[in-house]
């Protein structure tokens, strides 16, 4: 039996088809000579890339309650969360995406404090200035009294 020889996407265990893409880089005449392992590794980042989009794509359909179908919009909402992805597609346009919506930090109002229990919204208080003690100023009043000292009496 002879053993049926593997492609290149077979051994690196690639969705994407090396060989095709190393054709193209070829095609491309992006250098005199390309070596197979090129496209191997072109093809390795394009289904990394495509399959982080596609994750992120999937919990932004779940958000959105519809779990079963991704839309062009979920890619775009997907692409523009992501810091790095949306670094490296600041300057792509999704067809059907759509925009993000984002409110400017100065338009958001400041939130105001509601108690649990009513519905009435609480002022913040002033603060008191500290109460003194009765019994500290007994001990003062006392204190300040010089003890009349008796003379020893003799008996």
């Amino acid at each position: 039996m002879v053993k049926a020889s593997k492609s290149l996407a077979q051994k690196a265990n690639l969705t994407f088809p090396a060989g095709r893409i190393t054709g193209a880089l070829k095609r491309g005449r992006y250098a005199k000579r390309v070596s197979p392992m090129a496209g191997v590794f072109l093809s390795a980042v394009l289904e990394f890339c495509t399959k982080e989009v596609m994750k992120l794509a999937k919990e932004a359909a779940c958000r959105k309650k519809q779990k079963h179908h991704i839309k062009p919009r979920h890619i775009c909402l997907a692409v523009r969360e992501d810091e790095e992805l949306n670094a490296l597609l600041s300057k792509v346009t999704i067809a059907g995406g759509g925009v993000v919506s984002e409110v400017h930090g100065a338009m958001v109002g400041k939130k105001k404090t509601k108690s649990a229990s009513s519905g009435k919204v609480k002022k913040p208080k002033a603060p008191k200035a500290p109460k003194k003690d009765k019994k500290s100023k007994d001990k003062k009043k006392s204190s300040s009294k010089s003890p009349k000292k008796s003379s020893p009496k003799k008996e």
